[in-house]
């Protein structure tokens, strides 16, 4: 019976993405959100998420379903090329060079699974999309993505890119990703980019500081999963799930909230108002307003975990990419 109401949702959604794609007022009311289409993506999430609650944490099966995001936001594929000796995606435009980094808690992801963000963000600012495939723990525990990121990042100024013209986004652990990078380059001395834009940004590992009251009406995040998530990418739990180490989940090498803020350049933080991790955006973004950084915030009415990497799905996620390109473009 759970596998016929799966595919009954899953037609549902392949009639509302149908419909979805031909949405082409990008600003509207926000008041009004919810829309149907999202409404039927909140609902495969959420049925996905009542199933796993009482089954142990499973890695193949959290990396097959961030990889299904491919799936529901398709896109076109972009050119593979190598930066710096790292692994990544490129949609080619002109102008500014967006740096992505792709979600899924430092475990899980690729520039595939998000291939549908990328496209569409190249698209609406008709800038190039470099998506990078960063190293992900078990296998390589942070901060060795992270240093893969700060790679491609030189390896760009390398190729000439003006600093001025590249703008870091990423979405969850990518937007973690992002203000790691930033911190990093900071520390280093490296020029900064331009701006960065930050979606439902997972900055402390620790699972601590989650907004509690969200649990259940966020549709696809659970504490118990983030908490695990955290001690699997900080390197203290392998890939058979023993405990190897004790590092601090909170310790800044891998949770950005517990790094300086000071001289970082423009963000723009976004995060879904129904999302257990929304507190989370509300706490780094004013401790980066606090450090002196101009901070922009965007708590989306009703919305999910990441919401505008569903680009196609619903028409909630094409209205932001449409304030992304806004942003960047006059950041």
């Amino acid at each position: 019976m759970e596998q016929v109401l799966y595919y009954a949702i899953q037609l549902v959604w392949s009639y509302n993405l149908w419909k979805a794609k031909r949405v082409k007022q990008l600003s509207w009311a926000e008041g009004t959100w919810p829309s149907d289409e999202y409404i039927s993506i909140d609902m495969i999430f959420r049925m996905n998420k009542e199933r796993n609650k009482s089954k142990p944490f499973n890695l193949k099966q959290l990396r097959a379903d961030i990889e299904n995001t491919r799936l529901m936001s398709p896109g076109k594929p972009g050119t593979a090329k190598t930066i710096a000796g790292v692994r990544c995606v490129e949609w080619q435009g002109t102008g500014k060079t967006i740096l992505q980094f792709h979600g899924g808690g430092f475990l899980g992801g690729s520039p595939e699974s998000h291939m549908g963000y990328s496209f569409e963000l190249s698209r609406a600012t008709g800038y190039t999309v470099v998506s990078v495939d960063y190293r992900m723990a078990p296998e390589h525990a942070m901060p060795a993505g992270l240093e893969d990121c700060v790679h491609v990042y030189e390896g760009l100024l390398a190729q000439k890119v003006d600093p001025n013209q590249i703008v870091l986004t990423g979405d969850s652990a990518g937007g973690g990703m992002v203000l790691l990078l930033l911190q990093a380059l900071k520390k280093k001395g490296v020029s900064m980019p331009s701006s960065a834009v930050l979606l439902s940004a997972l900055t402390d590992l620790s699972g601590d500081n989650l907004a509690m009251v969200n649990e259940d009406r966020d549709c696809m995040v659970t504490r118990k999963v983030l908490k695990h998530i955290g001690q699997v990418a900080c390197g203290n739990i392998n890939e058979q799930g023993a405990r190897i180490a004790d590092h601090d989940a909170k310790d800044a090498t891998w949770s950005a909230h517990y790094g300086s803020f000071e001289g970082l350049p423009p963000l723009f933080f976004i995060a879904g108002e129904s999302e257990i991790m929304s507190a989370d955006t509300v706490r780094t973004a004013e401790k980066a307003e606090s450090a002196g950084v101009e901070v922009k915030v965007w708590m989306a009415r009703n919305m999910m975990h990441a919401f505008p990497i569903y680009s196609g799905c619903f028409p909630e996620s094409s209205h932001a990419i449409g304030r992304i390109a806004e942003f960047m473009e006059h950041h």
